[in-house]
């Protein structure tokens, strides 16, 4: 009885989904032919950049409205939304993101669906008992803003905790100060600044002040939007929000679009380190001395240019000695520098395992940890012993990735963070014989509806015989062709690593499969395997995503009805180059926040750094490439596209909504597309939705809808 009415349900829906499919929002229309060499392309809609702000926003409104009117009358949709309800409902709060004061404080978060409040707490472990700091309901009633805690980072001496309040936005969130045996405010919220996107905070070695990046203009309709930043120094018991120490025009980078910060890891840095970040993984950076800075009068010089390849956002520096992960070998290995030395001569600790890549690495009193991923996907422990030859730690479960943690650089305490792609987030304790102790602060397992899932990893080949890595996340009750939502991204060298995902999970439950291909442009296989999907070998990231397809319908775990293609964000290039040139291969592209048009990332607010990614138009090489990538530029209208959902937020701080809108007007006004959607999360930032249930259902309910 329940399939014959759900069977009934689907004909009314598909009623509404084609009543609906060509009623599309009128927006005014113009283009731009563009000549790269012996090609020349369409550019639709330029004219998007430049609208007025009423009528582009009354037409992202009108979109948003025919998305509801449309998918969320569908019952798939309800169903959904209902499973994901349910999801949250069960969710017990319990401690996550964990931090340590090197004199053994501990902290972390809790949070609670009820109110929707994130809470920060201490823990005595002698008592084991926990003491609330803060909630962000203190403030989210009176400023009338729904926050979380997106960040917080204790003083070494752990007297004082640094808290990031977000409020999805970007740039407009809080960065409070507090006492951590209080709880007690000790300063007005910071503002202009955003720590978990931007570089973090560092406590002087003496914890007597903290350095944060701080942006001089975040209303994101004014020029300068997110450049010219700098780095602050404020000391405790100072009024207003410190002064500048470090920035572009300090350090003499000249370059406004890069990110400044000063890092610290741990209060044993000799010295303090800038960092000119960039959407890149390498960056410039710059050495001074903790006297003159914290003299307001920093003496900066060159340590090492980005062409070293030196991963800097995850270095560590223990008295004179900077440790770091570097990108000379073609799988990374930990080198490290003597900062006294007035020359930079790295020496080279050890490369990573045959067929593994390094991920991560601290060093304490037992010398250097380390971990690694093989094919970005199975993770394993090493301890470098004194021979040095690494000894791998067994740890007690299987494991996607291991993140590792420290109390100090001076005492041999140990954390050991794994997760899975079928398995939560758990933290384990390093004992004296090489074992691991559970640390999970009273964690339970409420879901055991993902235990029997099965996890397949395996490899395809590609275009071109390349063998690309792919995770499958399937229910072995179910067998058949399936419906797929298959993820990728490639791009910026980032790994897709296995994670515990409530939101896809009940997908794989239900009957239906999750694939994630490894595809080129990430950093899964190492350096090589990033640069093999950038600029000009950009075309192998897509490949590699139709190539995915392809290996799944023959090896018959779904088939072309039934492939969803999912693209956030920088993976809106591959998986929209992917559905121009592979239309059959799929039933549907959903792209979340995605860049559909790379060749206009340096016209819009957010442009910084991406032409370190894509290229260039101003560099005629790097153009040809770049528009050769562009999805927008590349619509052919020869054969339809599949059913598109394109997913915006109001409050995006790194992709310009017009990436989405131009892309959207372009397959409404050409009826390129099966049915093409656009639905605007208001109050979200980028890749943070807001409203969680209806927009997750909407995606999920589309999803199935549409691969019935």
């Amino acid at each position: 009885m329940l399939l014959t009415i759900l069977s009934i349900f689907s004909c009314t829906a598909q009623e509404i989904i084609s009543k609906n499919g060509l009623d599309y929002p009128h927006l005014p229309y113009s283009s731009e032919k563009i000549r790269s060499g012996d090609k020349i392309y369409t550019e639709h809609f330029r004219n998007v950049e430049i609208l007025a702000d009423s009528i582009l926003l009354n037409w992202v409104e009108m979109q948003s409205e025919r998305s509801k009117d449309s998918l969320w009358s569908l019952p798939e949709k309800s169903k959904w939304t209902s499973i994901l309800e349910d999801i949250g409902n069960r969710y017990e709060s319990e401690p996550y993101m964990f931090r340590n004061g090197e004199n053994g404080s501990s902290f972390y978060l809790k949070y609670a669906i009820d109110g929707d409040i994130t809470s920060l707490f201490s823990f005595d472990e002698n008592n084991e008992t926990e003491n609330l700091l803060i909630s962000t309901d203190s403030l989210s009633q009176k400023n009338q803003t729904s926050y979380y805690i997106s960040y917080y980072l204790p003083s070494w001496d752990g007297n004082h905790i640094a808290v990031e309040f977000n409020d999805y936005s970007g740039l407009t969130g809080l960065l409070l100060l507090l006492e951590t045996k209080t709880g007690k405010l000790v300063h007005e919220p910071f503002l202009n600044s955003s720590p978990s996107g931007f570089g973090g905070v560092s406590w002087l070695p003496d914890s007597s002040g903290l350095l944060y990046t701080r942006f001089p203009i975040i209303d994101n309709s004014i020029n300068g939007y997110k450049q010219n930043a700098e780095s602050y120094l404020y000391k405790l018991g100072d009024t207003g929000y410190g002064s500048p120490v470090f920035s572009s025009e300090l350090s003499l980078a000249k370059d406004s679009k890069a990110y400044p910060t000063i890092i610290a890891t741990s209060s044993y840095a000799r010295y303090p380190i800038g960092l000119m970040m960039t959407s890149d993984d390498y960056w410039d950076a710059y050495i001074s001395d903790w006297e003159s800075l914290k003299s307001y009068n920093p003496k900066w010089k060159p340590l090492y240019k980005r062409s070293e390849l030196v991963l800097s956002s995850n270095i560590k520096q223990v008295d004179n000695i900077l440790y770091f992960i570097s990108g000379k070998s073609k799988t990374f290995n930990l080198s490290k520098v003597d900062l006294d030395s007035s020359i930079w001569s790295p020496e080279l600790i050890t490369e990573a395992p045959s067929g593994e890549t390094i991920s991560d690495f601290v060093v304490n009193s037992d010398g250097i940890y380390f971990s690694t991923l093989k094919n970005g996907v199975k993770a394993r422990l090493y301890h470098l012993e004194e021979d040095g030859k690494p000894l791998e730690l067994k740890m007690p479960q299987e494991s996607g990735e291991i993140d590792i943690e420290i109390l100090s650089p001076k005492k041999d305490v140990l954390w050991a963070y794994t997760s899975g792609w079928t398995s939560k987030l758990k933290r384990y304790r390093l004992e004296d014989d090489n074992s691991f102790k559970p640390d999970f602060y009273g964690a339970k397992d409420v879901y055991s509806e993902f235990s029997n899932l099965e996890v397949i990893e395996t490899e395809y080949p590609s275009h071109d015989g390349v063998m690309v890595p792919i995770s499958i996340i399937a229910n072995p009750n179910f067998e058949g062709p399936r419906p797929t939502i298959m993820t990728t991204y490639g791009a910026f060298g980032e790994k897709v690593s296995p994670n515990f995902n409530l939101l896809y999970l009940p997908w794989v439950a239900k009957g239906g499969i999750l694939v994630y291909p490894h595809i080129r442009g990430g950093g899964e296989k190492g350096v090589d395997w990033y640069e093999a999907g950038k600029k000009s070998n950009k075309s192998n990231s897509w490949e590699d995503v139709i190539s995915a397809a392809k290996f799944l319908i023959e090896e018959k775990l779904t088939d072309s009805n039934k492939i969803i293609l999912m693209s956030p964000s920088g993976g809106g290039v591959a998986g929209g180059m992917a559905i121009n040139e592979a239309p059959e291969l799929f039933k549907g592209f959903i792209g979340e926040m995605p860049i559909l048009n790379p060749s206009r990332l340096e016209q819009g607010n957010f442009s910084n750094n991406y032409h370190l990614e894509f290229g260039s138009v101003v560099n005629a090489l790097e153009a040809e490439h770049l528009y050769a990538m562009d999805p927008l530029l590349n619509l052919q209208f020869k054969e339809k596209l599949p059913n598109v959902l394109i997913i915006s937020a109001g409050n995006d701080d790194r992709v310009d909504g017009f990436q989405m809108f131009k892309y959207v007007a372009a397959l409404q006004k050409f009826k390129a597309a099966e049915s093409t959607y656009l639905y605007n999360d208001p109050e979200a930032g980028h890749s943070e939705v807001a409203d969680i249930y209806n927009v997750y259902g909407m995606v999920l309910g589309f999803a199935e809808h549409i691969t019935k």
